[in-house]
């Protein structure tokens, strides 16, 4: 009966913070970039989570409290993410005070490694410590913490450690609009 309980009360949380995060429940502005792409501003609370990251060691999310972090889901498959992917390094490169953390939901951290490895020669920003790279196979946090329907979906989460923004789709990184955005939250 214990052990029921415990899995009940895990599953309503897991849920809730679904229902939450899914950008159908929000309550929020949405700004439509184009057919399939969407920008939309939220004021939540982080969930708490660690990831795997690709050294092998995992990482908590609160340890970047104080930055700003654009939390982005990829995948090494997925051709708006890996097209999406040098606009984010350019705006990290640009702004010291922002972190850029990276899970992939590549079921193998090669296919990761070798993505890596051919940004390193496009991007020298990838090696810096604002650039983690994490992956999430089992798509334990990207599902169930963030409920991210499809790649990419990123979320900016600002100085107080708040999730204000989710964009969902690579077209405002191209076009500028997350870039304008993210120099607010520097203020």
């Amino acid at each position: 009966m214990k052990n029921f309980l415990i899995i009940t009360t895990a599953a309503v949380i897991i849920f809730g913070i679904g229902y939450f995060i899914d950008s159908n429940s929000l309550s929020s502005t949405k700004i439509v970039q184009n057919s399939e792409d969407q920008v939309i501003n939220v004021e939540m609370n982080v969930p708490s989570f660690k990831f795997l990251k690709m050294d092998g060691t995992f990482s908590h999310i609160e340890e970047y409290k104080g930055k700003i972090v654009i939390l982005n889901f990829w995948a090494t498959w997925c051709a708006p993410c890996v097209t999406e992917f040098p606009a984010i390094l350019d705006i990290v490169k640009e702004n010291p005070d922002i972190v850029f953390i990276a899970i992939s939901n590549d079921s193998d951290a090669t296919e990761v490694l070798k993505f890596i490895k051919k940004m390193k020669t496009i991007n020298a920003t990838i090696e810096t410590p604002q650039v983690v790279i994490g992956l999430d196979k089992e798509r334990e946090i990207s599902v169930s913490a963030f409920n991210v329907l499809r790649l990419p979906e990123t979320f900016i989460i600002n100085r107080d450690f708040k999730l204000v923004q989710k964009v969902i789709g690579s077209e405002a990184w191209l076009n500028g609009t997350t870039k304008k955005y993210l120099d607010t939250l520097k203020k």
